[in-house]
């Protein structure tokens, strides 16, 4: 008996995480604008969790209609670097920062190097540079580059290091997932 109360509080519990219930009177997160500084109502309402949208997934009313306080996107790492510390956030980064923050959301983002299915992400530099790739067929099949190559690790802390610098406090990302190693990222 002690089992069987003890599974279903949990499974409630868990429900009530997953699927909040709203104060009354409260205002949800999606329609909060108070990106930037402590806002109770967006609090209240759990931000940063839930279900999240990406403006490449969807078409933008179906995107603005979804109730999510989170985007998610991929961007390959040769979007932002160019070279060893060298990098340019403004092209493809601070666009869909500020899109994402225009609507009251927060950005997730996963920088990758190899989709499955895609072209290549490993910065242009790094190719020229003699970074030698694997051939593989999973998944659509693609190529995965030399993890093991110096340069490239070189350019993968380097890259680290700069964008931490760059968004460390930045109130428009929520979440930055680790990716860069793997398919998708993962």
């Amino acid at each position: 008996m002690q089992f069987s109360s003890l599974l279903l509080t949990l499974l409630i519990s868990r429900i009530l995480i997953i699927f909040p219930t709203q104060v009354k009177g409260q205002v949800p997160y999606f329609e909060t604008t108070n990106l930037g500084s402590y806002n109770p109502e967006a609090e209240n309402g759990n931000p940063l969790k839930g279900f999240l949208s990406n403006p490449d997934w969807h078409s933008t009313g179906e995107m603005l209609s979804f109730p999510s306080s989170l985007e998610f996107y991929y961007l390959g790492l040769n979007e932002v670097m160019t070279g060893f510390n060298t990098f340019d956030w403004e092209t493809h980064l601070e666009s869909r920062l500020d899109n994402t923050a225009s609507r009251s959301r927060h950005a997730i983002v996963r920088f990758v190097l190899d989709m499955p299915g895609e072209d290549s992400y490993v910065p242009q530099f790094l190719i020229d540079a003699g970074l030698k790739f694997d051939s593989y067929s999973n998944y659509g099949g693609g190529q995965s580059p030399d993890y093991y190559n110096n340069n490239l690790q070189t350019a993968l802390q380097q890259f680290v290091e700069a964008f931490g610098a760059a968004y460390d406090g930045d109130t428009r990302i929520g979440f930055i997932q680790v990716g860069l190693l793997g398919f998708w990222g993962e």
